[in-house]
């Protein structure tokens, strides 16, 4: 599923990129790169971006970057 299909909560693993050009770059460079286990936090109102814990830090992605990362979902405890 794309990230901007996941609901705040959900512990999802990163299983590669749509066609986001040089937006891949800066999301490797905040360590959202394949493999990678993250979590959205929350998603803000009317199109606004999605807040995400990747480790120990906090990132904003807005929703049209959003629409290019896949996820799967990861089951299992917190």
């Amino acid at each position: 599923m794309k990230l901007s299909e996941a609901r705040p909560g959900q512990r999802l693993c990163v299983i590669g990129f749509g066609r986001l050009g040089r937006a891949q770059l800066k999301l490797m460079d905040l360590g959202i790169v394949p493999g990678v286990e993250i979590k959205l936090l929350s998603r803000f109102l009317l199109g606004g971006p999605l807040l995400l814990q990747v480790g120990r830090t906090h990132v904003a992605i807005g929703r049209r970057i959003a629409d290019g990362i896949l996820v799967e979902e990861v089951s299992g405890k917190d």
